[in-house]
C-alpha cells in the first residue's frame, strides 16, 4: 500500500536544496603589501641582538666539535696520525 502521490515524491522531491559554496574564484590575486625590512633589523633591539648572538655561538660550538673529532680520529689511528694532525693545527 502506497500513499497517493508518494511515487511523484520520490521522482521530484521538494526538499532538495541547492548547494552554493559562496567561494569566487578569481585568476589574479594581487600580491600583499610586505613592509622592507633591513638585514640589521635585530640590531634595532637589545633582545633581538642577544638572540642573535646566542644563535651565532652555535658556528664555535661546531667548529670546535669537528676539531675535537678530528683529534679522536687520529688517537684511533695512533700517535703518528695523531702528531700529524697537531701538526696541522699548528700551522
Amino acid at each position: 500500500m502506497t500513499r497517493p502521490g508518494i511515487e511523484s515524491e520520490i521522482e521530484n522531491p521538494q526538499w532538495e536544496r541547492k548547494v552554493n559554496s559562496g567561494a569566487r574564484y578569481t585568476l589574479y590575486h594581487p600580491k600583499w603589501y610586505r613592509r622592507p625590512v633591513s638585514v640589521w633589523w635585530w640590531l634595532e633591539s637589545w633582545p633581538y641582538t642577544r638572540f642573535v648572538l646566542r644563535e651565532l655561538t652555535s658556528v664555535a660550538v661546531g667548529y670546535f666539535a669537528l676539531i675535537t673529532l678530528w683529534q679522536v680520529h687520529a688517537i684511533r689511528r695512533g700517535p703518528e696520525a695523531y702528531a700529524r694532525v697537531l701538526a696541522q693545527l699548528r700551522s
